[in-house]
């Protein structure tokens, strides 16, 4: 059913409101507005909008935590993999110094790479690839 109401008047629920917010019932004009009348209450051991209301705030909340944390995480993970990847160019830039230092060494890994027209045909590329690791090992 429809009724309608004064929206300034003794409507328990307008005077809360209006407390709360420190409005005053003599401003303005009085409005009149319609509203449905509730004649059947839900149960009393049903869940209230405060319920709800909170549940979803507490749902919010944890969601914002679970995303902070795995943001955390990430960049936690993201600083190792930096940390490694630094760690690992520092030791090939070494080992490149330490090559580069010994000049036999870059000659015959140079000829092993570029080898003469009569070495070609003698060795596969694998053989000169398979050389040229074993080089490369031993100066490890």
């Amino acid at each position: 059913q429809k009724c309608v109401f004064n929206l300034w008047g003794h409507s328990p629920l307008v005077q809360f409101y209006l407390q709360r917010h420190r409005g005053h019932s003599q401003t303005g004009l009085d409005f009149l507005v319609g509203r449905t009348e509730i004649h059947k209450l839900p149960p009393a051991d049903s869940t209230t909008y405060r319920v709800i209301a909170r549940q979803a705030q507490q749902h919010g909340e944890a969601l914002r935590r679970a995303a902070r944390d795995l943001q955390a995480q990430h960049a936690q993970d993201l600083a190792s993999l930096h940390r490694a990847q630094l760690s690992e160019r520092q030791e090939l830039i070494r080992k490149e110094k330490k090559l580069l230092s010994q000049k036999r060494t870059v000659k015959r890994l140079c000829q092993l790479l570029v080898p003469d027209d009569k070495d070609v045909e003698a060795k596969s590329r694998s053989e000169v690839a398979l050389a040229f690791e074993a080089a490369l090992q031993a100066q490890d």
